[in-house]
């Protein structure tokens, strides 16, 4: 049920440095941000942080399996595209993902969707349903883990006025 989950959305125009900043005031970890090679995925690593920890100000977070969690609290999931970034929060397993739209998906649909997903979900665009059915079946992969290849998630219903969507 989404009354024991929380979820933020920022669009990190920020600067790394006020991220960084931010977390090293509240003594957040940032163990593992030095092997980040590319400053966009450092700079989307800092920003997820932060909005985890304004969403969660005591969250001190760890990786188990390479999944995040948290040593003091409920279960978490990130996902960042470009300079958006998302936290979920639950008492339960949980998974989020976003998308920025991008035609590049269309090449490599055929590595992720099946029959029933297209069936399931007609957006107004190509690039649409396709980054769509991506981020639910990514949104499950976090929540299930590696062992779960894409084209086995299978979206069974898709309302897009709820946006909740039934998988199997």
């Amino acid at each position: 049920s989404h009354d024991q989950m929380e979820v933020g959305i920022w669009n990190a125009t920020e600067r790394s440095s006020f991220f960084e900043d931010i977390l090293n005031s509240q003594d957040f970890p940032l163990d593992g941000l030095e092997s980040i090679k590319h400053h966009s995925k450092q700079h989307q690593w800092l920003a997820s942080r932060f909005l985890l920890c304004h969403l969660y100000p005591s969250a001190i977070q760890i990786y188990k399996k390479k999944k995040p969690m948290l040593y003091n609290g409920p279960f978490v999931s990130f996902s960042h595209s470009d300079k958006l970034v998302a936290v979920s929060i639950s008492a339960r397993e949980t998974g989020i993902d976003v998308q920025k739209l991008d035609a590049k998906i269309c090449r490599i649909a055929p590595k992720f969707v099946n029959a029933e997903d297209e069936k399931s979900i007609n957006l107004p665009s190509e690039v649409l349903s396709l980054s769509m059915i991506w981020s639910i079946k990514e949104a499950v992969f976090k929540v299930y883990g590696s062992n779960l290849p894409f084209k086995n998630i299978i979206i069974k219903e898709f309302n897009s006025v709820t946006d909740k969507a039934l998988v199997h």
